[in-house]
């Protein structure tokens, strides 16, 4: 696999999380862990935390700590993502 492939692979993961948390907006990050990695098999746990790594750390997430519990929310640029194109956000996230 070539480096390109493997930035791919993971600009599609990052999407595919993306799309979860603008779908269930108000779950935890365990919640979100839960549905990406057992119930749609999307990705495994280690992969499904470097993904949400990378998406705060290019400013994508604003993660919100409640108690022992943090939610991810899209920033204001991100809003209805899965209402626009893929390509357009691929080039955004990289």
């Amino acid at each position: 696999m070539t480096h390109c492939e493997r930035k791919t692979d993971s600009i599609r993961r990052e999407i595919q999380v993306l799309k979860v948390i603008e779908t269930y907006p108000n779950l935890t990050h365990n919640s979100v862990l839960d549905i990406v990695v057992n119930q749609q098999k999307i990705m495994a746990k280690a992969t499904f935390e470097k993904c949400i790594k990378n998406l705060i750390e290019k400013n994508v997430l604003i993660v919100k700590q409640d108690a022992n519990k943090k939610h991810y929310f899209l920033k204001e640029n991100f809003v209805n993502f899965s209402c626009h194109k893929n390509s357009t956000y691929e080039q955004t996230l990289t």
